[in-house]
């Protein structure tokens, strides 16, 4: 199944839509750091591609609030209020507990067994570089609540990730290596097997508290105290 945010397909490499699944992907697994700039010539040097798809894909991003221009007419990663980080945090542990559990009763065995694989590679963190890794968590995630076949929460989903994914890079590398998450991730897939969609529901639950139990106490030291 292709994802919502998936860089794969069918489309044009060097379209806007191919440029914009890649700049999400970089969003959600923290490739982008907050208050960071974007740069469009380096990136359609990266991307292989002139600079009119990647203007137009930030473009989008901007208007969806994933970005920010800056009065010197510059784009960059928004650095979040902590009263917004806390609202994208509550909509997480409402939604994605939401689509897991509903995941469980139309994932296939195939699907499952895609997971199982993802989870095996993440247990490896120490020989996974940090990118390689924050992908790795971002793929699992979505290919999770894409089972759940709910197109328009999976949307809402994907748009609190963007703007809350810039501040995963800030969990690596202390909080992996004492992390409860592989082992969850695990659990995860075990209880699929089972069909029990209570205990796929507690257990992300549980994954997602873990994580940004520990976030929190980093950000709040970075994010600006404002509204």
């Amino acid at each position: 199944m292709e994802l919502v945010l998936d860089p794969a397909g069918k489309a044009d490499p060097r379209s806007r839509d191919t440029v914009g699944r890649q700049l999400r992907w970089s969003l959600v697994s923290g490739e982008f750091r907050p208050g960071e700039k974007i740069k469009l010539r380096d990136l359609a040097a990266q991307f292989g591609v002139s600079v009119t798809p990647v203007r137009e894909a930030l473009a989008q991003l901007v208007a969806a609030g994933a970005l920010e221009q800056t009065p010197q007419k510059s784009i960059r990663v928004p650095a979040l209020s902590l009263p917004l980080y806390d609202e994208l945090r509550r909509l997480r542990l409402v939604l994605e507990p939401d689509l897991a559990m509903r995941a469980v009763s139309g994932i296939s065995d195939e699907e499952i067994r895609d997971l199982e694989a993802l989870s095996e590679s993440l247990l490896a963190r120490e020989a996974l570089t940090s990118s390689l890794y924050r992908v790795g968590v971002a793929r699992f995630h979505f290919s999770l609540y894409a089972a759940a076949r709910q197109p328009c929460t999976l949307r809402v989903v994907e748009g609190l990730w963007l703007q809350s994914g810039p501040y995963l890079s800030h969990l690596f590398p202390e909080y992996i290596g004492k992390s409860p998450s592989p082992g969850l991730r695990m659990d995860i897939c075990d209880a699929l097997r089972r069909r029990d969609a209570v205990a796929v529901r507690d257990i992300l639950d549980q994954d997602l508290r873990s994580a940004m139990a520990y976030l929190i106490t980093i950000i709040e030291k970075l994010i600006p105290q404002t509204s």
